[in-house]
């Protein structure tokens, strides 16, 4: 059997078990939730978003209604639909057959089944959250279109359990602002990425002054979200050793993809 079949015939959980940090490897997966769960329960700091992302009742109107409804008044009228987005995240990503892909903060799996089916059959598409609900939800789709090299792990965005170097691709869309830590997870999904690996970003963006800033720096506050400024995302992202390949904005959003070194 050639390497490429051997790799397609293992189950996804089978082609993640050597991508984990040997301590965590030998996790099992539990069959009553569908999911392997990585977490540590460390005691992390939380946000009011991250708070939130735990309701099962958000989980369940997240895909339908919360996601779409509230990210599309954050772009305004010029910001792509969901459907541009997940085009969007395949062009930046660049995914093809065979690829690992993280893809990270992903709740029920909306892009994570998308990607999976590019990447399919030899490759894998790793749905990765800290919210138990969603996940939950998202094994409930997964079971239903019987998604192929796809699997859900739960755990922290500050200390992904995964090897150096292990995957080619990392998306985090409408998620970075909402981590109590962002440069940790940004450190955390430079460290994860293959040399001449690429992440996908979608987050938020502040320009310019005047009531439009003033007003989404106090939104930022009472939400506990992060704001970034213009150039913030370019000079974090370059600091970590990544070069950054395009940036566009909309709204008070913004999609950034980069390549690292």
């Amino acid at each position: 059997m050639s390497p490429t079949a051997a790799k397609s015939s293992a189950t996804p959980v089978e082609r993640l078990r050597p991508l984990i940090q040997p301590r965590l490897r030998k996790q099992p997966l539990n069959p009553e939730v569908g999911y392997l769960d990585l977490s540590e329960d460390r005691k992390e700091p939380v946000t009011t978003s991250t708070i939130a992302m735990q309701l099962p009742l958000v989980s369940a109107i997240y895909e339908r209604w919360w996601r779409p409804g509230l990210v599309r008044i954050a772009k305004g009228v010029n910001g792509p639909s969901m459907s541009g987005e997940y085009a969007e995240a395949q062009q930046m990503l660049k995914l093809k057959r065979g690829d690992y892909v993280l893809d990270l903060a992903c709740g029920p799996g909306n892009f994570t089944r998308r990607f999976a089916r590019t990447v399919a059959p030899d490759g894998l598409a790793v749905g990765y959250d800290g919210s138990r609900s969603m996940l939950e939800r998202g094994v409930r789709e997964l079971n239903a279109d019987e998604t192929p090299a796809m699997v859900l792990v739960r755990g922290e965005a500050t200390q992904l359990p995964f090897e150096d170097e292990t995957f080619d691709s990392v998306c985090c869309f409408a998620a970075l602002h909402m981590f109590p830590e962002p440069e940790a997870t940004l450190a955390e999904i430079a460290r994860v990425l293959k040399p001449g690996g690429r992440v996908a970003l979608f987050t938020t963006t502040v320009s310019g002054g005047g009531p439009p800033a003033l007003a989404a720096h106090a939104f930022g506050v009472v939400s506990q979200m992060r704001m970034f400024r213009e150039d913030e995302m370019r000079e974090l992202l370059e600091g970590l050793g990544f070069a950054v390949d395009s940036q566009r904005s909309a709204g008070v959003t913004q999609l950034v993809a980069a390549v690292r070194a």
